[in-house]
Parts: structure tokens; sequence; C-alpha cells
């Protein structure tokens, strides 16, 4: 009953419901977009401000699309097992420390520094 009730909710209000979603979504608390409130708001100036501020949810949508992209892989299993997989190997990797540019730096902190060079 719930499965039909949905699908009619979805089905008639298709546009408006994800536009609210969306509006929503922007107080739901992200210390990215606080950062990006917090500049917007340095700059001093309604109009630059708001500027900025579209210009960040325009950088937002790609990574936005490509979450919900995968989101419906995910639900199919179709990229499941290897996802999980790859994001494992790649967590290894990272841990590893084992000098690979962007993968696995080496310098990556000074904690690291000091761990491994015994920097004081």
């Amino acid at each position: 009953m719930h499965k039909i009730y949905i699908k009619k909710k979805k089905n008639s209000y298709f546009i408006i419901s994800y536009f609210i979603i969306g509006i929503i979504n922007g107080f739901i608390p992200c210390s990215i977009v606080y950062i990006a409130i917090s500049i917007a708001i340095s700059i001093g100036n309604f109009f630059l401000g708001g500027v900025f501020m579209f210009y960040f949810g325009l950088g937002t949508v790609p990574i936005m699309f490509t979450t919900f992209s995968i989101g419906n892989f995910y639900r199919k299993k179709i990229l499941l097992n290897n996802i999980t997989l790859i994001l494992g190997i790649l967590l290894l990797i990272r841990g590893l420390v084992l000098g690979i540019p962007y993968l696995s730096p080496l310098e990556s902190s000074l904690f690291t520094k000091k761990l491994i060079f015994n920097y004081e």
C-alpha cells in the first residue's frame, strides 16, 4: 500500500517535490556549505556574495549528479561488489603511506614527517 502511494506521489509531483527537497537540502548541516556561506558573507557585498553562492551551487551539480548515478547502480547491485573492493584497496594503499603522489603520499602531514623521518 505504501509503495503504491509513493509511486502516485512521485509521478504527480515529480518536479515540485525534487525542487522542495533541493531547497530543504540547503538547510542540512554541511561544513563545506558553511565555509562557502562564510566566504560569501566576508565578501561584504550582497550581490557578489549571491553570485559566489550561485557558482558554488553550480559547482555542486556534477558531484550531486554523480552521487545520484552511483546510487542508482548501487541499488541495482551492478557495481556493489566492485565498488566495495576498489574502495577497500584504495583505503589500504592510502594507509600504507607508500609515497605514491596523491594516492599515498609520504608528506601528508607534520605527524607523518615526525613519525617516519623523526623530525622534531
